[in-house]
């Protein structure tokens, strides 16, 4: 395709198209158990919300749940709170709750693209190819059999919320420090004073955000000072940024010691056998991983016996931190506690900063090749690369009636006469179970009320029919 303008237009309109499809993806998914507790609040988490900096934890011992996460439980409780009121002057109230969450959900992953691509074509050197980049990197977004291996939307909104979302704004946070790392100059670029706001409130927000993001802002933060010292010796802004954000970083890890849910009944010899396992079941359920491991490693074959330019070094340099990053991080991943329903430490939620780097990578080293490879291997190559990518958009496959089950229990509480709705459909209605005892619904339908799909509080339960 010669013409550039028309190039563009036809990335555009297929990054369109795709982002498109996730949203019905996100729309038509069911809601977590997680979800009521968050945005009602419940008891669980109503002390979080009433202290921020989890003062009653440091000054009087207190153990409660999510000590250090306040910002992402606030941030949550207002989303709930009002877009889906809002979209209700355009929509129902039961669609309004699947449109918020897809909404969020595909601008998370537009968001994503955004970044994955800003990385990938600072390094290169090539912001021309941005939109190519972009079009690389949508297929290996995964919301249907992949989603459990190497998705970074969760199914869960509650988990999009509290992994995801944080992860992404610390990655755009880490964005102006990177861009100084692969920076051949000794002269540090200045930070743009609109940016100074932002900077300043993600250095407090972010730290109190979500579970890994305090661990990886102290793995990562001192690794950026000693960078940015080297490059410019002297004290200067961006140095005190970073010293300010590992600092508070450090005095969240700390806080989050006295969190309830850390689940500290199991050993920590124990959770270091227990973590092989995951490691076993992330590559060997499914073939995501290993696919995708095995085309970076073609990749990076590829590059080490290519003329070694300075880009290509880079990548190589690349590869090599991202590799020692995953191998810290995983070997650090035990002493986060444990939970029951993360029996093997590593999963799709934990492994996700991982997959990150790994995006990234991918991203780099295949547009690294597609504009230095000759001609006569590009074809082939190209071939490769559309079989890896249909294999993706293959797997991403979904039926858009996951939540039909969830969606008809909603539509039957909404317009039911009696204070006790019975469900004919064995179905999980904003819980990780199905709800059996109808004292068990009270927070949801508090929350239903509050969404405006009842009136007054309405329980509900579900019992077969006995014929």
């Amino acid at each position: 395709m010669s013409n550039p303008t028309l190039q563009k237009t036809c990335y555009l309109l297929l990054i369109f198209v795709g982002l498109v499809y996730s949203f019905f993806q996100h729309y038509t998914a069911p809601l977590d158990g997680d979800l009521v507790g968050v945005v009602l609040p419940t008891a669980t988490y109503q002390q979080v919300l009433e202290a921020p900096l989890g003062f009653p934890a440091i000054i009087d011992g207190e153990r409660y749940a999510a000590t250090n996460r306040y910002f992402i439980h606030q941030t949550m409780y207002l989303y709930f709170n009002s877009v889906p009121v809002f979209l209700q002057k355009i929509i129902d109230p039961i669609s309004s709750i699947y449109t918020s969450t897809g909404l969020f959900k595909v601008l998370l992953q537009g968001f994503l693209l955004w970044l994955f691509s800003t990385y990938i074509t600072t390094t290169l050197k090539r912001k021309d190819q941005f939109l190519l980049v972009a079009l690389l990197l949508l297929p290996l977004f995964q919301h249907g059999t992949y989603n459990g291996y190497l998705g970074l939307i969760s199914g869960s909104i509650t988990y999009t919320f509290f992994y995801t979302f944080p992860l992404a704004l610390l990655l755009w946070f880490f964005l102006p420090y990177y861009k100084i790392f692969i920076s051949q100059e000794t002269i540090m670029p200045s930070i743009k004073l609109w940016l100074l706001p932002f900077i300043f409130f993600g250095m407090v927000y972010l730290p109190f955000s979500g579970p890994l993001i305090a661990p990886l802002i102290l793995m990562i933060g001192p690794l950026m000072i000693i960078n940015t010292l080297r490059k410019k010796p002297s004290f200067n802004l961006p140095l005190l940024i970073l010293i300010l954000f590992v600092l508070i970083a450090f005095y969240s890890f700390y806080l989050g010691t006295f969190n309830l849910e850390n689940g500290q009944e199991v050993s920590m010899l124990k959770r270091y056998k227990l973590l092989p396992y995951g490691i076993f079941y992330q590559m060997t359920n499914r073939p995501a991983l290993p696919i995708f491991l095995a085309f970076i490693m073609g990749n990076l074959w590829w590059i080490k016996q290519s003329e070694q330019t300075l880009i290509a070094q880079q990548i190589i340099k690349l590869s090599k931190m991202i590799l020692w990053f995953a191998i810290i991080y995983i070997l650090i991943l035990p002493l986060g506690g444990y939970r029951e329903y993360r029996p093997f430490i590593l999963r799709m939620d934990t492994l996700m900063p991982v997959n990150f780097g790994l995006f990234i990578l991918y991203g780099a080293s295949t547009l690294f090749i597609l504009n230095h490879i000759k001609t006569k291997g590009k074809k082939i190559y190209l071939g490769i690369l559309l079989v890896f990518s249909l294999i993706f958009l293959n797997a991403n496959r979904t039926y858009f009636n996951k939540n039909a089950c969830e969606r008809n229990a909603l539509e039957r509480i909404a317009i039911a006469d009696e204070n006790t709705v019975r469900l004919e459909k064995p179905c999980e209605v904003l819980s990780w179970d199905i709800i059996q005892d109808p004292e068990k619904s009270r927070s949801n339908a508090q929350l239903f009320q509050r969404w405006n799909l009842i009136d007054t509080i309405r329980l509900y339960y579900y019992a077969p029919i006995i014929k």
